[in-house]
């Protein structure tokens, strides 16, 4: 089962990623992990109508610096002072393990700023009883610089834990934006040796607009070999290449691979991992988009959008109209074309849930969050 704990710090501009550097902290490796517990983990999502529930501030899903994953990260607002999110995630159903003090739990969430020595972002894990104690906490204190960093936490639940909160705080130093963000949380139960430790898996579009992927593994026991796969929606995969695995290793490896002929758009990556015995499992899945293509550009508008959206561009561009949830799901049989021109197209978004969707036309992708 693929599992482990990544550090990787992103020197960030509000332009661009400068640099990525990736940090050692020590991995227990006697753990295996599951199904992220947290909903909504990254803001993907309105924060405040999807999983979270505002203490204070004005939190919304921000796109102030580019994302540790995905389009968004946790952005507390405009505003003074402390501002505080937050989720009761119940395990409940794992009482049994719990009380017996065997079941383990593993955090990671990561914090950055908009600049360095600026408004600091903080996670605090607590875990509670049936009558809302805190029982045992975790608490990454204050950071405040330009680079996604990751913090994590594995531990045995304490006895009587029905509740994890998570909370995320976020405090104005400067300016008048509370600019401490957060992303890309985690939380998963678990108590299994594992085959690898990935510590890392990233897919990106390089400089000849094909998708790279690389992957750090920490240790490998009975590996056989890594199957890159890739989806158009989320659902249906195929396989873009097979790397071979190390067997067994307790230094740390890197893999690369190339996809040299991606899908246009948004598009979707993970990794199976099989053993020798033919055991397999798969990380968390990464999505990508190629959306820059000479003389194919569209207008959509407005954005966000409540109920009639317009794109406007070429005619060959707009002649094929896709419209995706998050998930990757086809959602375009909800909506409805008003009118079409040629060169002007409207559609009639009134029947779509409140979110993000990604617009896709014959050569590129847009994001349009409906409200």
């Amino acid at each position: 089962m693929l599992a482990g704990i990544m550090l990787v710090v992103i020197i960030i501009t509000k332009y661009m990623i400068k640099f990525i550097q990736t940090l050692t902290i020590t991995v227990i490796s006697t753990l295996a992990f599951g199904q992220n517990l947290i909903t909504n983990p990254s803001a993907e999502l309105n924060p405040t109508t999807n999983g979270w529930t505002q203490a204070s501030g004005s939190w919304v899903s921000g796109s102030e610096v580019p994302a540790q994953g995905g389009s968004f990260h946790f952005y507390a607002g405009n505003g003074s002072g402390s501002f505080e999110l937050f989720q009761d995630v119940s395990v409940a159903f794992l009482s049994t393990t719990i009380d017996a003090g065997t079941q383990n739990f593993f955090f990671s969430g990561y914090i950055s700023a908009f600049a360095n020595g600026n408004d600091p972002g903080r996670i605090i894990v607590e875990y509670r009883n049936i009558s809302a104690t805190v029982l045992a906490s975790y608490d990454t204190g204050e950071y405040s610089t330009a680079a996604w960093s990751l913090f994590s936490d594995t531990r045995i639940a304490p006895v009587g834990t029905r509740t994890i909160r998570i909370r995320l705080i976020s405090r104005r130093v400067v300016g008048t934006d509370n600019d401490g963000y957060m992303d890309d949380l985690q939380l998963v139960s678990g108590s299994f040796p594992l085959p690898i430790e990935l510590l890392k898996f990233n897919t990106i579009v390089n400089n000849n607009s094909k998708i790279e992927s690389n992957w750090v593994t920490a240790s490998e026991i009975n590996n056989d070999y890594f199957t890159l796969e890739r989806s158009i929606d989320a659902v249906d995969w195929e396989i873009v290449k097979d790397i071979d695995g190390a067997g067994n290793s307790s230094s740390l490896l890197n893999y690369n691979t190339i996809d040299e002929n991606p899908f246009f758009g948004i598009s979707y990556y993970r990794l199976k991992q099989t053993d020798f015995d033919g055991e397999y499992s798969y990380s968390q899945i990464k999505s990508v988009n190629i959306e820059k293509f000479a003389n194919s550009q569209i207008e959509i508008y407005p954005n966000p959008v409540n109920n009639y959206l317009t794109l406007s561009g070429d005619k060959t561009e707009l002649s094929d109209i896709i419209i995706y949830n998050l998930l990757g799901q086809d959602v375009t049989r909800v909506t409805t074309q008003i009118s079409n021109t040629g060169s002007k197209l409207v559609i009639d978004l009134t029947e779509l849930n409140t979110g993000m969707y990604f617009i896709k036309t014959k050569t590129n992708s847009k994001k349009v969050y409906k409200k």
